[in-house]
């Protein structure tokens, strides 16, 4: 049984955001977000609202398409992991300095 303080409901985000649960039903089917079930009820935990509200942007505000939010979202956490790398490498050639 879920923890029901640390998750929002969706209904509530739909209000909020003012997008329709299918919405939300097809970023769970695509892996961008995690739905849970409760009572019936639909529930995201709150660590993922950052997140969601990035997609919600690339959607809403750019009319960028799940797939192609996919795909960015993707290329975002490719270039973070490349960013660490770089400052990794760079921090041990200092010590070779």
């Amino acid at each position: 049984m879920m923890n029901k303080e640390n998750y929002i409901a969706l209904s509530h985000l739909c209000a909020h955001y003012k997008l329709e649960m299918p919405f939300f039903a097809q970023l769970n089917e695509s892996g961008l977000i995690d739905i849970k079930v409760q009572n019936e009820e639909n529930y995201i935990h709150e660590e993922q609202i950052l997140s969601l509200e990035k997609i919600i942007h690339l959607h809403v505000d750019l009319e960028i398409n799940i797939e192609g939010i996919e795909t960015i979202l993707h290329l975002l956490e490719k270039i973070d992991t490349l960013q660490n790398e770089a400052i990794e490498l760079k921090n041990r050639l200092r010590l070779y300095e």
